[in-house]
């Protein structure tokens, strides 16, 4: 069993929360995209993607001397890729917000970090429903096409971010540290999830399901089975940054924000 931060404890789950999140660098590196972690940072650099969201600089806490770091870390980026730069709720977020702004990031949005515990039981999908993680080609192209529809993405982000949660998964000795999870109905590809592992933490990310079937069940299953992977993992808390209208999915399962984590965004230089 995990030994994970108390759910009472806003600021380390947060922390825990940013930790687990690094895990995405560490898929980048594993699918041979350009990554770094140095002193509790973590970012990618992957020039053929001109998406922030890929392109991102993870700190795990905006920690003394991040501040000055800043320049270093913008030189790995070549000048026609944006850089996206999380932002948490925590100590040094201000003086960190307005260096970002000295040199040229803009806040381009904020998502409500919330979290719950991890239930000891989660009810069972519907019957037309089939989750499973992703065994061959086939299906984690299909992975692929849901993320880049669901979430109306370019094609290169989408299979950026399936590559590198493929390559994670596929490289590592014992139990995954992140997982993906497709839903099929009468077999066709309809949602797709990941859910992560981590400093005691579960963290479910890019949950998504095709515009033609939203409403139907498919999202809320989603959730339940991702956490069921998390309470095999060991994890009692799970988290997520919430985007779109996600949030009430999760408060019916008893998440609670606890932070927020901002977006701020430099454009392209060149």
């Amino acid at each position: 069993m995990n030994v994970g931060p108390s759910l009472d404890d806003d600021q380390e789950v947060l922390r825990a929360a940013m930790r687990n999140a690094i895990c995405m660098v560490d898929a980048a590196h594993a699918a041979g995209l350009g990554s770094y972690r140095e002193d509790g940072v973590g970012w990618v650099v992957a020039p053929e993607v001109p998406d922030p969201a890929v392109n991102a600089v993870r700190p795990e806490r905006q920690h003394a001397g991040l501040v000055d770091r800043i320049p270093y870390i913008l030189s790995t980026y070549p000048d026609h890729v944006p850089v996206g730069w999380w932002v948490m709720s925590d100590d040094g977020h201000d003086e960190l917000a307005a260096a970002l702004g000295h040199a040229g990031f803009e806040l381009a949005g904020a998502m409500p970090a919330i979290a719950g515990r991890v239930p000891a039981e989660m009810p069972s999908p519907s019957s037309d429903l089939v989750l499973t993680s992703p065994a061959n080609g086939q299906d984690w192209d299909a992975a692929t096409a849901v993320l880049r529809d669901g979430f109306s993405l370019a094609s290169e982000t989408s299979v950026a971010v399936i590559r590198s949660v493929r390559a994670l998964g596929e490289a590592e000795n014992g139990p995954p540290t992140i997982e993906a999870v497709l839903a099929r109905r009468a077999g066709m590809p309809i949602s797709v999830g990941c859910v992560s592992h981590r400093a005691g933490v579960a963290g479910l990310w890019s949950l998504t399901t095709l515009p033609s079937v939203r409403g139907t069940g498919a999202g809320s299953a989603m959730v339940d089975h991702r956490l069921a992977l998390a309470r095999d993992r060991g994890a009692e808390v799970a988290f997520m940054f919430s985007g779109g209208n996600a949030e009430p999915l999760y408060a019916r399962r008893g998440f609670r924000r606890i932070g927020t984590c901002e977006i701020h965004v430099l454009a392209p230089r060149a």
